[in-house]
């Protein structure tokens, strides 16, 4: 797998990570505004001023839930956390000490670097086999997850094996290039 092809995959599930965090917030936003009327049924502004500029309004009408915002809220949580883990990788976004490797003579930073990267590598193929297997238990028993929506479990598990590829090539990549090449330098608060 290319570099170029890792880093367009890796940024395309961000894209899709990002929408789902505006789909999300709008999602709760909504939901919120829905079941506002009904607890601010009793209150001045509905008893009061809404009356006066619209004529009479029961409250409970007004009101709405949706029900399973809640459950979508979990799985696209769960989505957005590795769609996105990629390109977090990939740009040195994620949580690094360099209080040792910046003390460290440049030979040292570089085999430290590596030897991270092989075990960045190493639990990267441990997770691929484990989300494949899990995956494919999921399709072969037709697991469906039945709460207020019906989900077959698989569409749960489907990006985890691709999200998790790409962060086993982006460690593989490390595996060869100098520390410093990796990505751009990440300014400190």
């Amino acid at each position: 797998m290319s570099a170029r092809a890792v880093n367009f995959a890796a940024a395309a599930l961000a894209a899709v990570a990002g929408a789902l965090l505006v789909a999300l917030t709008l999602l709760v936003t909504l939901d919120v505004l829905g079941r506002l009327p009904g607890r601010l049924g009793d209150t001045w502004l509905f008893t009061t001023v809404i009356p006066a500029l619209f004529g009479p309004v029961n409250a409970q009408e007004l009101s709405f839930t949706l029900p399973w915002t809640t459950e979508v809220t979990e799985y696209a949580l769960y989505w957005m956390t590795f769609l996105g883990a990629p390109w977090v990788l990939k740009e040195g976004g994620h949580i690094s000490i360099d209080i040792l490797t910046q003390r460290l003579d440049p030979a040292a930073r570089v085999v430290l670097a590596r030897t991270i990267a092989f075990l960045g590598a190493l639990i990267s193929a441990v997770l691929l086999y484990y989300a494949i297997a899990v995956l494919l238990q999921a399709l072969d028993q037709e697991t469906e997850i039945v709460r207020t929506l019906i989900v077959k479990e698989w569409w749960i598990f489907a990006p985890l094996p691709l999200c998790v590829l790409l962060m086993l090539a982006i460690f593989t990549g490390w595996l060869f290039r100098p520390p410093e090449e990796r990505h751009a330098p990440q300014e400190g608060p």
